[in-house]
């Protein structure tokens, strides 16, 4: 619970998910712009409580140095629940007919879910920036586009990434939603924690939290 006691109680969180893209202004000064073929892994910065009671934090203080920049951590970003907001589900169906929903192909940038549930053709089964997450996979995806559930027995989402294979596991079938999701990451930055006068401390600084590709 280390990383994650220090999500739960940060300051600010800064999250990176921009993809890889080169830009080049040529001597008319046209824009040209090229994209990286990547995992667009998520890059994150918090920004920590700004003093703690040492006494309390000691377990999460150990935890966080035997993991160092070397192990990764699962976190929730919505693990509280004033932090619902960041990952919450926006579209129109309830968590029973969530669950009943599968994917039943996802390739590239494509899901496409089946088991629809029965409501209006015009209900959203997913808002733009909801997360879903394949039940075996370590990987979240967002969903780019708002989505509705039509009159067909499929329908079909894109998604903020490509299908990350490298993991070698089954994609389809259940998922997981919204505050469910979770991401893999390691701390490249880790600060050190001083203390300050009896039974408080504060961090140095920064952490820095890139999600672990395999």
């Amino acid at each position: 619970m280390s990383l994650q006691t220090i999500i739960d109680s940060a300051q600010t969180i800064d999250i990176d998910r921009r993809k890889i893209v080169g830009q080049t202004i040529s001597r008319s000064q046209r824009l040209r712009t090229a994209e990286r073929e990547s995992s667009v892994a998520f890059k994150i910065t918090v920004t920590p409580v700004a003093r703690f009671r040492y006494s309390q934090y000691r377990t999460v203080l150990e935890s966080l140095m035997q993991k160092d920049r070397f192990e990764e951590s699962k976190v929730n970003l919505a693990n509280r629940s004033g932090l619902d907001y960041i990952t919450r589900y926006q579209g129109g169906l309830t968590s029973g007919q969530l669950s009943s929903m599968t994917i039943s192909q996802f390739t590239g940038t494509t899901v496409t879910f089946g088991s629809l549930p029965s409501v209006s053709s015009s209900t959203y089964l997913f808002r733009a920036g909801d997360f879903i997450q394949p039940a075996n996979s370590r990987y979240p995806y967002i969903v780019t586009q708002d989505l509705q559930r039509g009159s067909l027995s499929q329908a079909t989402a894109t998604v903020h990434r490509s299908l990350i294979t490298s993991e070698n596991t089954t994609t389809t079938g259940t998922f997981l939603v919204g505050t469910a999701t979770t991401l893999q990451l390691v701390v490249t930055e880790l600060p050190t924690y001083r203390l300050i006068q009896r039974d408080w401390a504060e961090f140095s600084g920064d952490f820095t939290l890139v999600e672990k590709i395999i």
